[in-house]
């Protein structure tokens, strides 16, 4: 760019499927999770704590904590918490299983959508944790 000529940032298109989350069908609604106050190993038969934050939408209504252990694991559900007039949920688990622990939270709302009952389904991002055994203390 020349002296005395300012620049004119261009803007670049966007990606032809990059539609609106509302128009794909997808709630906006979303979940976030963390681990909560959690010890510096994660032994297996611990107890952890999630703390969460949802939007308005899911209000009083409930979450379910999952757990998966692997990467080829299934889900299974392992807590269950209800959402406060803050947004915010405590919930909780028992860590099973060595190695990859993988954990996400989901949640349902029914709505209606041109006269007929739809259920939305939330779901936060996986939190994964690095799970140990316990070593027997020697004496």
């Amino acid at each position: 760019v020349p002296p005395g000529v300012a620049a004119v940032p261009t803007a670049t298109p966007a990606p032809v499927d990059a539609a609106p989350v509302a128009a794909r069908g997808k709630p906006k609604v979303a979940i976030k999770l963390g681990v909560y106050r959690a010890p510096a190993t994660i032994v297996t038969g611990s107890r952890l704590r999630f703390l969460g934050r949802t939007q308005k939408a899911l209000r009083g209504k409930k979450v379910s904590l999952q757990r998966k252990v692997g990467k080829k694991g299934s889900w299974v559900t392992v807590g269950a918490a209800k959402v406060n007039s803050k947004q915010r949920f405590l919930v909780s688990g028992v860590v099973t299983g060595v190695g990859a622990v993988y954990w996400k939270v989901t949640a349902k709302k029914k709505v209606r959508k041109n006269g007929r009952k739809v259920t939305l389904r939330y779901t936060s991002k996986q939190v994964g944790t690095a799970v140990t055994l316990e070593e027997a203390q020697e004496k």
